[in-house]
């Protein structure tokens, strides 16, 4: 079958290699722009406080935070010992004095998304071959969210690497399969120690390399034996993976294990966060169904439908090849992605550690399916190409829109020229308001009740900030006198808006009505005081 070899030739390096300079040139060159994210400030201060203090806790609550931050919290915690040996290193380097630590921490975020795409292709040729792993690490490497989490000082890319590794362990055939589970287990140790979400991985680990089928049995027989295979070796693996899951979180969160109270109190701060919503990030007084369909456009309207299709296709394929172990596998991301995706709050980062598995089998239904057609390798080769570059098409736009587009500045400046353009028409300065979809907050924030009046109104094409818009025109009399479009305004609203240029719409009013006119009138003619 095409491209389903496991052995490595000369020319998968050199395409390998191709790749990974790719995912390495769009991730390095994007560091020296100018962005924002407000969760970098975490970062920065507790790296910097255990470097400063020489020590391993890594509590919100002992760093110089505002106070929205300051509070009992060891959420990122393996990632910031992982981000403290960074700036340690980083000193010895001569030139690294040129460098902030912000900087120093993206640099590490960009270096760890360049081993997630090398990541990716070992896994998808341990699970399918060198083509899909070829395949499956050239859509990461042009994956919009993977590319944007290489550009922050957040654990993402983290998480994400040794997500991958660790699943990569759990599949190594050997001899003496206890030492790879007990190093798996250490790692998802390390990854529960970073975001306690990661506890999701746990059934990852449970899952033993598949065994012969039974002869001649029927799917579901086979798939009923694969269960019972499971579970018998559940009473031999499990002491296994919960000492290697302590002793990974031990090294990766000591002072967490110490101070259990704070460490279940940032729990349970995170756990609010997720479930009272934060607007414009999801729906949050959506159903469920409407929050998962939220979830499947963001993906669709970034990276395009045709890569969930293929993995869908993918998934069956295993399915039907009785490859059980890799059908759990791609099961609990689903099971994975449906839990996050109904939560009141969206945030695309939660979906990035199993966004390379819907690559990987996306690639592998995609070889399946050129397979099935009717014609020679070498046409059977010019389909896969070209059905790669029609998938990868809308990755390819959302991430060059991000890295060509955005981050240089030029949306930024094109706002300014429309802002400046209905100043100059109006001969007023537009009154900027900040995020809300609460009309009366946003009435407190228009504090010019008189003469003419211009409002920056920022939108996130939600039907909150539509019914906001639709009260300042019919309740305040304002118009819509110019508007900004965000580049990303096919994307539901994600930190692609909050983060970057979002659209804005411009209003007017003159406030020259029987009200204003009785106030003005009413100064005027007040008696002096005597």
């Amino acid at each position: 079958m095409i491209g389903l070899r496991k052995n490595i030739a000369l020319s998968d390096y050199l395409l390998l290699a191709i790749i990974i300079t790719l995912a390495a040139a769009i991730r390095l060159t994007s560091l020296s722009y100018s962005y924002w994210h407000p969760d970098e400030e975490i970062s920065v201060s507790v790296t910097q406080m255990i470097s400063e203090q020489k020590t391993f806790d890594t509590n919100w609550l002992n760093a110089d935070l505002p106070n929205h931050f300051k509070y009992p919290q060891y959420n990122f915690s393996g990632y910031l010992l992982s981000s403290s040996g960074v700036l340690h290193l980083a000193r010895l380097v001569p030139i690294s004095n040129e460098y902030s630590a912000l900087e120093a921490l993206r640099a590490w975020s960009g270096i760890l998304g360049i081993l997630t795409v090398f990541f990716i292709f070992m896994l998808g040729r341990q699970f399918f071959g060198v083509a899909v792993g070829l395949c499956a690490a050239l859509l990461g490497a042009i994956a919009p969210l993977l590319y944007q989490d290489s550009l922050y000082a957040r654990p993402e890319t983290f998480v994400t690497a040794l997500t991958l590794f660790c699943v990569y362990i759990t599949g190594i055939r050997a001899a003496s399969p206890a030492r790879y589970l007990f190093a798996a287990a250490f790692v998802f140790g390390v990854l529960v120690a970073t975001k306690v979400s990661m506890l999701a991985l746990l059934p990852f680990l449970l899952l033993p390399t598949q065994k012969p089928a039974q002869s001649g049995a029927g799917l579901f027989d086979e798939l009923v034996h694969y269960v019972k295979v499971c579970f018998h070796a559940l009473p031999r693996r499990l002491p296994i993976i919960l000492l290697g899951a302590a002793s990974g979180f031990l090294i990766a969160a000591p002072y967490a294990v110490l101070n259990a109270d704070h460490f279940a109190a940032g729990v349970l701060a995170l756990s609010s966060q997720y479930s009272i919503g934060h607007w414009p990030h999801g729906l949050g007084d959506g159903s469920f169904v409407d929050r998962i369909i939220y979830s499947a456009q963001y993906f669709t309207s970034t990276s395009g439908t045709l890569i969930l299709l293929f993995c869908a296709v993918g998934a069956l394929w295993v399915l039907h090849e009785r490859k059980f172990r890799l059908f759990f596998v791609i099961l609990f991301v689903l099971i994975f992605a449906i839990r996050f995706g109904s939560y009141a709050t969206f945030f695309e980062r939660n979906f990035s550690h199993i966004l390379p598995f819907v690559l990987i089998f996306s690639a592998y239904g995609l070889l399946r399916t050129v397979h099935v057609l009717r014609a020679s390798l070498g046409a059977k080769r010019v389909v896969l190409l070209a059905a790669l570059v029609v998938i990868a098409l809308p990755s390819v736009k959302t991430t060059l829109n991000l890295m060509l587009i955005e981050l240089p500045g030029n949306q930024a400046s094109r706002l300014a020229g429309i802002r400046a353009s209905v100043e100059a028409r109006f001969g007023v300065q537009a009154t900027q308001i900040s995020w809300t979809a609460d009309y009366p907050g946003l009435r407190k924030q228009i504090t010019v009740e008189c003469g003419p009046t211009l409002l920056e109104f920022p939108s996130a094409g939600d039907k909150y900030s539509a019914d906001a818009l639709r009260q300042l025109k019919t309740e305040n009399g304002y118009s819509e006198v110019g508007r900004y479009n965000s580049i990303f305004s096919n994307v539901p609203p994600s930190t692609l808006h909050t983060y970057f240029t979002h659209t804005k719409i411009f209003l007017f009013k003159n406030f020259e009505d029987v009200a204003c006119k009785n106030d003005r009138t009413a100064s005027s003619s007040a008696s002096p005081i005597s």
